[in-house]
């Protein structure tokens, strides 16, 4: 009779999914819609964090996760184009902007604030630039240079400090 019952128990657990992990979210707020062959889902939750793939399974943090294709685009480097160093940053009362040596450019730039308000416009062609913030509050600002000879932008994010 014991042999029976052993064979009984083993052949159901053969026979049944012990563990089966489906797909389920669990979230603050979301819904599933469906019509002819489309459905649209939406959850209210965490963006995509991290996934992790070992033993033929994948764990994905986030909600809704199907199918990604990440693509990149590689970075075009101009190698005509100056370089710049801002310094420092964050700043209290200053900032510099160091031009490379041998740039003959004029740059003209924009000090905006973190609303978009501009702040201050100028223009430059000197090697090293000084830029007082000690009228300024302590914000974030984006210093937008252009040479319009060449035809580049290009944006600095300057914190200002105590």
């Amino acid at each position: 009779m014991r042999y029976i019952i052993l064979f009984f128990i083993l052949s159901i657990s053969f026979l049944s999914k012990s563990q089966d992990i489906g797909g389920f979210i669990i979230s603050g707020a979301g819904d599933e819609y469906e019509k002819n062959k489309f459905s649209i889902a939406w959850t209210l939750g965490e963006p995509i964090v991290k996934t992790i793939e070992a033993d033929g399974m994948t764990v994905t943090q986030g909600f809704h996760q199907t199918v990604f294709i990440i693509s990149s685009i590689d970075e075009v480097v101009n190698t005509n184009l100056p370089s710049f160093k801002i310094y420092p940053n964050p700043a209290s009362s200053f900032f510099f902007v160091e031009v490379e040596e041998g740039n003959n450019s004029m740059f003209d730039y924009s000090l905006t604030n973190i609303d978009g308000s501009l702040v201050e416009m100028g223009n430059f062609n000197q090697n090293q630039n000084r830029f007082d913030l000690s009228q300024l509050s302590n914000t974030t600002y984006f210093l937008t240079i252009i040479d319009k000879e060449k035809g580049f932008k290009k944006s600095f994010q300057i914190q200002k400090a105590q």
